[in-house]
């Protein structure tokens, strides 16, 4: 038989194995990517993360028990959730802080909003006092990356923010515009405990001008170092 029909007949099977495998079956060595939460960044309501930021520092817990309800005016563009950096005396770097987040309904609303990190002022109630390091990496959208069931949600930074041990801090969420027919909630549990368990939750407007907005509530947030 002719040397160049049986080279023929040798690669005619590579190459339909090597384009769709055999009888049109996915090449083996195909890889489809799977994005995870590890790799995800401000995607509809999955948690995000920079690379290694992965150890729990804290982690509020506790059955989930109503809504905090976020960006519903001109007086509630900013609201914020008291935590403990509770570390043993050792401090920590926070790099992420996951909450759980939702949108009240699906009618189309144009709100965006990041996450700031603040010192707490001591007072009585407790306000945040001013923002320390940068605004989160993560930018969502109401309409685009909330649906209206509760979902993780993270916000996460480049240049970890160095907490001191055994200090009050606040994770402040922060919007460009509020509606009090569609606005964000935040998940609340009953008494809980860890950083957030039974702490202040306040709330600004632009200015930003802090006031308190409910006293002894629980929002669940897992803290990342």
């Amino acid at each position: 038989m002719n040397k160049t029909f049986w080279f023929i007949l040798l690669l005619f099977p590579l190459a339909c194995f090597a384009a769709d495998g055999p009888l049109g079956v996915e090449h083996p060595a195909k890889v489809i990517a799977v994005a995870t939460p590890d790799t995800i960044l401000g995607v509809s309501g999955l948690a995000g993360t920079a690379g290694g930021c992965t150890t729990i520092a804290d982690q509020e817990s506790g059955t989930p028990d109503g809504d905090t309800n976020l960006f519903t005016g001109s007086t509630t563009l900013y609201v914020g959730s008291q935590f403990y950096a509770d570390s043993g005396g050792a401090g920590y770097d926070l790099c992420k802080v996951v909450v759980r987040l939702k949108r009240n309904n699906d009618t189309a609303q144009s709100i965006s909003f990041h996450a700031e990190i603040w010192t707490n002022d001591g007072g009585s109630p407790p306000l945040p006092s001013s923002q320390t390091g940068s605004d989160s990496e993560e930018t969502y959208t109401r309409t685009s990356d909330l649906t209206t069931s509760y979902q993780d949600i993270s916000f996460t930074w480049a240049s970890p923010i160095s907490l001191s041990p055994d200090t009050y801090y606040w994770i402040v969420l922060v919007a460009d515009a509020g509606s009090s027919s569609n606005y964000v909630q935040m998940e609340k549990t009953g008494s809980g405990s860890g950083c957030g368990a039974n702490e202040e939750i306040a709330k600004a407007d632009a200015t930003p001008t802090f006031s308190n907005y409910s006293s002894f509530n629980t929002n669940t947030m897992t803290i990342y170092e």
